[in-house]
């Protein structure tokens, strides 16, 4: 499977017990149950593996997962931080004014006074602060996602609109090597 073709749903957060069993971050809800779905894509150093799926259980956001042929904890625990993938036949539809943080992959950043300011290379889907990587000046910065800084966003064409607050891409320009003269 191409990754091209799928979309993330997760990551394995921590190994479940002593048989194998692993947790999973769900970040993105699949159209079909969890339950029933048969194969999840794990990314591994670069190349999706398949693993077939004994067993799932879920309960709010998150789920205990075991897979066919994982039966140790230290199976387990060499999954911890894999990202976990399903075909897009299963994606779930996103409303006509929404999107999923980690479709952002890949637009263009533009703030209402800062203009471009880059590419979205990399998501965090962190719980309750969702944050964005872009390069800007040859520096990485972190930008949060959250509702009142978006303006709007256009899919076809793959730009975010932002109005950011005042002073945040100044945090990351300014040289955090530089002293104060007091010191």
């Amino acid at each position: 499977m191409n990754i091209n073709e799928c979309f993330e749903f997760g990551f394995i957060s921590k190994a479940h017990g002593l048989k194998g069993d692993v947790m999973v971050q769900i970040i993105n809800e699949p159209s079909k149950s969890l339950a029933k779905i048969e194969i999840i894509f794990v990314l591994q150093k670069g190349q999706m593996v398949p693993y077939f799926v004994a067993a799932v259980s879920v309960n709010a956001g998150q789920a205990i997962v075991k897979f066919e042929e994982i039966d140790s904890q230290a199976s387990a625990l060499a999954l911890k931080g894999c990202k976990l993938f399903l075909p897009d036949t299963l994606k779930p539809k996103a409303a006509k004014n929404e999107f999923f943080i980690t479709e952002l992959l890949g637009f263009t950043l533009l703030d209402q006074t800062l203009g471009d300011l880059g590419t979205v290379l990399e998501v965090y889907d962190i719980p309750n602060n969702p944050l964005i990587s872009i390069v800007h000046q040859s520096k990485e910065v972190l930008i949060p996602v959250n509702d009142s800084f978006i303006v709007g966003f256009d899919k076809k064409t793959k730009i975010l609109k932002v109005n950011l607050p005042d002073g945040l891409i100044d945090i990351y320009m300014s040289n955090s090597h530089e002293k104060d003269d007091g010191e």
